[in-house]
């Protein structure tokens, strides 16, 4: 008898994948049969409703404390994480990335005040890259440390002006340029979120001022 080895051969490459395929499908039997949804009321008046597996939260769920605050999204390991969302019983909201129960990666965050920050999130803290709008109509758009405005940023003030440089600590420092709406503009340095040092102030006329400032 002849054996064909193009067809044998194509015949061996179905009845891998098929095994392959079955495989996969136990797996994700097994996994879905590991977590289980339940409903947990606990002592303190909190409620979770999701998946658990092992007696921990783990895949998707709610957590609804006591006071109303509310969070949907993923679990892992019983801690908040991947994407959720994460509703304060007083109007702030979080809705993004989670990492061991606490705001990491991308994320966007709405204040009580109306105002609203989207961009990067480190520990629980706004750290990277980021947009801040507040409820006023100013918008900075920068960098971030440790919760506060750090690196090069730009702070576009409610009637118009805008400030482009260095802050430090939440505050501008260093280089800095400020740009008014009737055409006036400084470029120097700044300290303390004043102008402070070597700078030059130039008039909506064209004509300039070069020399030193002093925060008070």
């Amino acid at each position: 008898m002849r054996w064909n080895t193009s067809s044998d051969c194509c015949w061996y490459h179905v009845r891998s994948i098929g095994f392959l395929a079955t495989f996969a499908l136990l797996l994700s039997l097994s996994s879905a049969l590991a977590q289980k949804t339940q409903t947990i009321p606990y002592k303190n008046g909190d409620t979770y409703v999701g998946n658990v597996r092992e007696g921990k939260r783990e895949g998707q769920g709610t957590y609804t404390f006591k006071d109303g605050t509310k969070y949907v999204g993923g679990w892992k390991n019983d801690k908040r994480e991947g994407q959720g969302t994460l509703t304060f019983s007083n109007g702030v909201k979080y809705l993004g990335s989670f990492s061991k129960d606490v705001f990491h990666g991308e994320g966007t965050y709405t204040f009580a005040n109306g105002d609203v920050y989207k961009g990067t999130w480190s520990k629980g803290k706004r750290h990277g890259q980021g947009t801040l709008t507040y409820s006023s109509g100013a918008v900075y758009e920068g960098g971030w440390a440790n919760d506060k405005r750090e690196g090069t940023g730009v702070y576009t003030f409610a009637d118009g002006k805008k400030h482009t440089g260095a802050w430090t600590n939440d505050k501008r420092e260093g280089k800095g340029t400020v740009e008014y709406p009737d055409g006036s503009k400084y470029v120097g340095r700044w300290k303390n979120d004043k102008r402070h040092g070597q700078g030059t102030w130039t008039f909506p006329d064209g004509s300039r001022y070069v020399g030193e400032w002093r925060s008070q």
